[in-house]
């Protein structure tokens, strides 16, 4: 009986599915990048930053990916990027994780302004709080991050400059 209800209530929920090679974000996004920035701590203590990214779109257009290779103070960290069309129309949902940690995923709500070319990120309810600006102008990609502590505490920040390469 809840099995017949669950398959039921399943095909009445509408699905939400969007071609996001459509999103101008996106769009302008895709490609390859090389950049270099830095962050601080909460000690104010700095690290230099590199990273390189490789930004694509799925063969079905439903899923937008960044793999990318960051270095901190000689420090390698492999992750990826995942985003996808968000139930709500207008937000999407983007997924963050390391080769090192792939079961710690971090989920976050993207707004997307498509004629600025910016998008903010933010966690869901119950994550880790990391507060991502992103933007894009021409051939450069400048991300600004902040991570937050329960207390409200800035505890890392900084910023990666990208060029298209």
């Amino acid at each position: 009986m809840n099995r017949v209800l669950l398959i039921w209530l399943a095909l009445l929920l509408p699905t939400f599915a969007e071609d996001l090679r459509e999103n101008a974000f996106f769009k302008a996004l895709e490609g390859t990048w090389t950049g270099a920035g830095e962050m601080t701590d909460a000690n104010f203590e700095t690290a230099q930053l590199t990273n390189r990214i490789v930004a694509s779109f799925s063969s079905e257009g439903d899923v937008f990916t960044i793999q990318g290779n960051l270095v901190a103070n000689d420090n390698p960290v492999e992750y990826s990027w995942t985003y996808t069309a968000h139930e709500l129309e207008g937000l999407y949902r983007g997924e963050y994780v390391t080769a090192s940690s792939p079961e710690n995923v971090s989920e976050f709500q993207v707004s997307i302004d498509q004629a600025a070319l910016t998008a903010t990120l933010e966690p869901f309810p119950g994550g880790t709080l990391i507060r991502l600006q992103k933007a894009i102008r021409g051939d450069i990609y400048e991300v600004n991050f902040e991570f937050v502590s329960a207390l409200g505490q800035t505890t890392l920040k900084g910023f990666v400059k990208f060029e298209r390469e």
